[in-house]
């Protein structure tokens, strides 16, 4: 997918050590639907104890996503990838979220076109040691 494709929203979720990636049509995109795509991408069940949250590039905030008003202000402010975050209610992830933005494309706010080259799986990237 090149920068420049509007019509879909290439997301990329990471739930405790494991990354996920789909594309989703942008015009008929829902809350429900990406959350319900979300949630079974990392085989997690269906309950509140999830919480999301996404990585704006441009301010670099870590910003809930909550609905389809917060989806609608996600998904307006990436071209194309929307970073996710999930988390269970109980934990606070806020420092790991920031060091996710320091990777990106200064192209096009995406690390999209960056995957597999030395970013994957090893060094200052991999919180499990």
């Amino acid at each position: 997918m090149n920068c420049e494709d509007r019509s879909l929203v290439q997301v990329k979720s990471k739930f405790e050590h494991e990354f996920r990636r789909f594309s989703v049509a942008r015009s008929t995109l829902t809350f429900t639907q990406l959350r319900n795509q979300v949630l079974e991408a990392h085989r997690l069940p269906k309950t509140d104890d999830i919480v999301m949250v996404y990585l704006n590039p441009a301010s670099r905030d870590v910003v809930p996503l909550t609905d389809d008003a917060s989806l609608a202000n996600a998904i307006g402010g990436v071209s194309p990838l929307l970073r996710l975050f999930l988390h269970r209610r109980s934990h606070n992830r806020t420092a790991e979220y920031e060091s996710e933005s320091d990777g990106l494309c200064s192209e096009c706010s995406s690390d999209s076109d960056h995957e597999g080259r030395g970013r994957g799986g090893g060094g200052a990237r991999d919180r499990s040691q």
